[in-house]
């Protein structure tokens, strides 16, 4: 047996909290290997704690209540945790148990925020009425959200439950159950919030014939999310009335809903209907898109750089563009108008960022100059990740020409060049090809 002990005061009383919110707090990856312990206290909690009695956590009353009355996610860094490492440690010294403490906890509301950047804990909308948002009543989100893996990103969708218990008996007669989710991208230590709070009906009190809603329904309800459908799940607390839910403690499942949102990682966006079928299941092919590692290839700024053309939609940011450039048509479509927002992940995807190596410095530097092009499409404050080499031609030939083509679109360009072998530059002339665009 394995007992971690919470660190300071954290861990007297801390399953005996008063009101909706239970507190058992939930576990997710660190992003670097470890695991990261979340406890959420909500603001009923943190009013709960404030009141001198048994049942107070002396953390909680005495230093995190204080620093955030209105509500605080609590994270613990356990670090990596090598279970193999404990076995083989207790098979090599006879023991059959062994005591810890947990590393110290540190405030994480800042980490948990909305597309635009703004915090998002202490939820805002606990107690305030999901009817009208106007403040009152005691309904707060649950401290146990539902937890749900992104395929194979390593990222977590992270879905919190308000239930309207006090909604319901001030605005709704107690007549109808309405709860809120809010639904979070977790990656590596980082929530980003998917879209505005979610409010809708649960269950109506006529679900079930004599049932009447009160303080007695859902104890501990959690939101889970699916393939953006939304299932609640719950228990009724103490002694209901009416002939449904009996005994006490009978659970329920209701379909909430749909979240409509897109949870993905993408590097480039690239669509294209080509003359000639494209099969992908052939490497050759695939290798249009990839690098000899097998991560992303640069495309090119207008995605030419795979077909010889441009498709009509290429979607990617530049070094140093902000993430809603990824919704600028580099392609040849035209612009589009995109609803919703976009949200940077944890990391780049393989090979992502690209830029092509400068030679290695030699014997035969100033031999055969080269010279770079690079360019900025926002007036010179950063400049693309993609550099250009072209070779000036050996020593004695004069009349070289050099050609750089397909560079893609842009509504204010500035072009550099740069020589670093140590010979004479003379630019006789240049020309810039450009069409107006469509938009």
């Amino acid at each position: 047996m394995i007992k971690y002990a919470y660190p300071a005061q954290l861990g007297t009383h801390l399953l005996i909290q008063s009101g909706y919110n239970g507190n058992v707090g939930f576990f997710l990856p660190d992003g670097q290997g470890g695991t990261n312990h979340y406890l959420y206290f909500s603001r009923g909690d943190m009013a709960a704690n404030a009141v001198a009695g048994g049942n107070a956590n002396p953390e909680v009353q005495g230093v995190i209540g204080p620093a955030c009355p209105h509500g605080a996610m609590v994270r613990i860094a356990m670090g990596v945790v090598n279970y193999d490492a404990l076995a083989a440690q207790f098979a090599g010294n006879g023991l059959v148990a062994l005591t810890g403490t947990l590393p110290m906890y540190s405030i994480d509301n800042a980490n948990w925020i909305d597309a635009d950047g703004a915090v998002q804990i202490p939820f805002a909308d606990e107690y305030a009425f999901i009817a009208d948002g106007q403040a009152g009543g005691t309904d707060v989100y649950g401290g146990q959200p539902g937890l749900t893996p992104i395929g194979e990103t390593g990222d977590w969708l992270v879905s919190f439950l308000l239930v309207g218990l006090s909604d319901s008996a001030v605005n709704r007669g107690n007549a109808s159950m309405w709860d809120t989710v809010r639904v979070f991208r977790y990656s590596a230590g980082r929530a980003v919030q998917i879209g505005a709070p979610v409010s809708g009906e649960a269950y109506a009190a006529t679900d079930w014939a004599g049932y009447t809603i009160g303080p007695w329904s859902d104890g501990n309800a959690v939101a889970y999310v699916s393939g953006g459908e939304v299932t609640i799940c719950g228990n009724m607390r103490q002694t209901a009335v009416g002939s449904y839910p009996v005994p006490a403690g009978t659970q329920y499942q209701t379909r909430f809903g749909r979240l409509d949102f897109a949870t993905a990682r993408v590097a480039d966006l690239f669509v294209a209907a080509p003359e000639a079928f494209v099969d992908l299941s052939v490497a050759a092919n695939r290798g249009l898109f990839l690098d000899a590692a097998g991560g992303a290839r640069y495309l090119s700024s207008d995605g030419s750089e795979v077909l010889g053309v441009a498709p009509p939609v290429f979607l990617t940011v530049q070094a140093g563009a902000p993430v809603a450039a990824f919704a600028d048509n580099g392609g040849s479509g035209g612009g589009f108008a995109v609803t919703g927002r976009i949200v940077p992940a944890g990391s780049d995807p393989p090979g992502s960022v690209y830029a092509q190596g400068v030679p290695a410095a030699d014997a035969s530097v100033g031999v055969e100059p080269r010279i770079m092009l690079d360019w900025s499409d926002d007036g010179a404050r950063t400049w693309s990740t993609l550099r250009l080499w072209r070779s000036m031609g050996q020593q004695g030939t004069y009349r070289t020409r050099l050609r750089w083509l397909k560079l893609g679109q842009a509504r204010q360009r500035v072009l550099r060049l740069q020589v670093t072998d140590p010979v004479r530059r003379n630019l006789i002339g240049f020309y810039l090809d450009t069409e107006t665009g469509m938009g």
